[in-house]
């Protein structure tokens, strides 16, 4: 019963800390939320700094991409053949209808590369109506020229709005700052900001309900104590935005116009020089030759070979309507959203997913959001050829042979925004293992670290070996660990080999595993005698004992271990992983003896020598887990350890290597929900991996255990 003051504090431990009360000193306070009105949805933020200066900023969720691209295309289009059927009436020459007509046709090639491309065509959207501007001034001194006049404007006007369709439909807002947080003063604000910013005047019932909703819900979340710190929020950037096709074939239509006119028509007038083969061309001839010359050159690349077809995606509008958001060990696992689009005047619904875990755990999470690609489910549900059809610019088409291979995707960083909450000494910024919904409704969900409480994680063990008194498995065994993600990138590949099937990560996980056992009366300690000793002559007239290693393993009633994951591959499909893991542990073992030294022989005693002996083991292990849901799992390990005593009293057996071989089989039941009651089987044949016939058995029934809960409940 030695070791009995040390169990004590132990458990006086684990009593004592759930007391311990947690505090969290935020120097800043700032979240979002949403609200609301007239069918349409809000964001607001609010902050409140160290100096207690509060902040609010409202924001409506908008976006121009819900600006339909083929409309834009076709007004381009009709500009343009206004412009040529009535150049010569308005004073346009031919070489500047030329410029005008390229310009345009520049713009509609930008059109499938999404609305947000178009702001590069700002400049030629500049230049045409310079040229229209031009031919006004030319008009104006006849008076018979102002129908014409109106006429060019109405056209300037038309190309000058394109200009805007790239800007948010709401610019960015100032936050209006106080001191005084009231419900009167976030009345006023809320009242203000509808009213200056979005023309919405509320009546006098809604504006009260509205400003104490808001009022009340910040008051809320300023005094609200967890032991949960808030690590980001998650907030909906649009719910208007652009899918885009990916994976089709796009091709120049053979032979085009264009191209058969530089082949047929341009080409052969001049000679290997560059020059006219007949002498030099007059005014119209050339002014109708470098026209023709210029369209061709749109068609060829710079040695006069037929250029690819465009190798930007094409452009599908889309509007949100919900997704849900599974997070765990530091990624976003899954992502399940919903889209409508407009086919042929009705709404067609799109789902769309993700093929592998998005890592969020560092600070540079945001800015990589933007480069995931979300796939359509479902992208056969669209007509393809009709829709993609009308969505290409002139002189291009699908190629039909593939044109069922496409995929539609969109990118994560148009539909949300990933805030993370800065805090003194955090690298980490996923939150705990949640899932969550945004919906058009719903716009912005705070996400959170797990609570202290569960931080660590604590489960006890009987042994049903160990209950028989002859056997020293151990009664009652604790193992506590706690973990952290460590890199939560995942590739789709096994192996590195490409594969679509299923993804791998490399070092995605360590934890930090204590365990205490043989909390039992019998066999607590490694009983050793003379049999197993070694001849004093070799060991200088002290005792040593030579032994194996898997009996130093057997009596280990102490120890830590840290275990690092090497490799992870998740077979989705089949609902299952397989792990490379590597421990590097350090191991306390109870010996005791009745023999002492005397006149350089071993002499028994009638008293008993307890002691404690330290060990070092390195292991590797393989695993196979079957997942079907959160409620169950199974896991069959392979595992191989090679142990070290460090103990000058302890040799090795050298008959035997140092090597233990494991074999395990464990699982796990969830008895709630909220998995803060979890029961644990586990069974494991221990052998030497030199000898299986020197083994033992271990059949183990765990629970765990929330050594926090009095504290979590507070």
């Amino acid at each position: 019963m030695k070791n009995l003051p040390h169990f004590k504090a132990v458990v006086i431990f684990l009593l004592l800390v759930p007391t311990c009360s947690y505090s969290q000193q935020n120097v800043e306070t700032h979240f979002f939320s949403s609200f609301v009105i007239n069918n349409e949805t809000f964001n607001y933020e609010y902050k409140l700094t160290a100096n207690q200066i509060s902040s609010l900023k409202i924001d409506k969720i908008t976006s121009a991409s819900s600006i339909d691209t083929t409309k834009i295309k076709d007004n381009l289009l009709t500009i343009n053949k206004k412009i040529e059927d009535n150049h010569t009436d308005w004073l346009i020459d031919k070489d500047t209808l030329l410029r005008i007509q390229s310009g345009i046709s520049g713009i509609i090639r930008d059109i499938p590369m999404g609305i947000n491309h178009l702001k590069m065509s700002n400049s030629q959207i500049d230049q045409i109506c310079t040229q229209l501007n031009a031919s006004i001034s030319a008009l104006k001194p006849d008076s018979l020229n102002q129908p014409r006049i109106a006429e060019i404007e109405s056209l300037t006007a038309n190309l000058q709005q394109l200009k805007n369709v790239n800007l948010e439909a709401i610019g960015q807002d100032k936050e209006a700052k106080f001191a005084t947080f009231s419900p009167e003063t976030i009345k006023s604000i809320v009242d203000a900001k509808l009213r200056n910013k979005f023309s919405i005047k509320l009546q006098e019932i809604q504006l009260n309900d509205l400003s104490q909703q808001i009022f009340y819900e910040i008051s809320a979340r300023r005094n609200f104590a967890n032991d949960q710190p808030s690590t980001a929020f998650m907030r909906l950037h649009s719910d208007q935005l652009n899918g885009y096709f990916d994976g089709v074939k796009i091709i120049r239509k053979p032979e085009s116009e264009s191209y058969n006119l530089f082949k047929k028509k341009i080409l052969p007038v001049f000679n290997s020089h560059g020059e006219p083969k007949d002498g030099p061309l007059d005014g119209v001839k050339m002014d109708k030759l470098m026209g023709q010359l210029q369209d061709a050159i749109r068609d060829t690349d710079s040695r006069g070979k037929k250029k690819k077809g465009p190798t930007a995606d094409i452009a599908l509008p889309m509007k949100f309507k919900e997704a849900d958001f599974e997070f765990e060990a530091g990624t976003i696992k899954n992502i399940e959203a919903i889209f409508v689009v407009m086919i042929n005047g009705r709404e067609q619904p799109l789902k769309f997913r993700n093929n592998m875990p998005i890592s969020i755990t560092n600070k540079f999470t945001p800015e990589k959001l933007w480069n995931q690609k979300i796939y359509a489910a479902n992208p056969e549900m669209l007509p393809q050829n009709v829709l993609i059809k009308h969505r290409l610019p002139a002189g291009v088409e699908v190629d039909t042979s593939k044109a069922k291979n496409y995929d539609l995707y969109f990118r994560l960083g148009d539909l949300i925004r990933y805030d993370i909450i800065l805090a003194n000494y955090r690298e980490d910024y996923s939150p705990k293992d949640v899932v969550v919904k945004l919906s058009e409704q719903q716009s912005v969900v705070e996400l959170k670290k797990q609570d202290r409480s569960k931080i660590l994680t604590v489960k006890t063990y009987t042994d049903f070996s160990g209950i028989n008194s002859e056997q020293p498995n151990g009664l009652i065994q604790l193992e506590a660990s706690i973990g952290v993600n460590l890199r939560t990138q995942r590739h789709q590949s096994i192996l590195l080999f490409k594969t679509k099937k299923v993804y791998e990560g490399i070092f995605t996980k360590a934890d930090l595993t204590g365990h205490l056992s043989k909390i039992e009366e019998n066999n607590k300690y490694l009983p050793l005698s003379e049999k197993d000793t070694v001849a004093l002559s070799t060991s200088n007239g002290k005792k040593q004992f030579a032994l194996n290693a898997l009996e130093l393993y057997r009596y280990k009633n102490t120890g830590i271990d840290f275990n690092l994951n090497l490799y992870k591959v998740n077979l989705a499909s089949i609902m299952s992983n397989v792990q490379i893991n590597g421990t590097v542990g350090i191991w306390r073992t109870g010996i005791v003896d009745s023999l002492s030294i005397v006149n350089n022989a071993y002499t028994k005693m009638s008293t008993r020598n307890e002691r404690m002996i330290t060990s070092t083991a390195l292991n590797f292990n393989a695993s196979y887990e079957f997942m079907p849901e959160d409620r169950y799992s199974f896991k069959v390990c392979l595992s191989q350890t090679w142990l070290n005593a460090q103990s000058p009293e302890i040799v090795l057996n050298r008959n035997f290597r140092r090597q233990i071989r494991t074999l395990s089989f464990e699982g796990f039941l969830n008895l709630n929900s909220e998995n803060t009651s979890r029961l644990f089987f586990r069974w494991k044949l221990n052998t030497l991996a030199s000898d299986t016939k020197i083994n033992f058995n271990q059949v183990q029934l765990g629970y765990l255990v929330d050594v926090f809960k009095t504290n979590a409940n507070h």
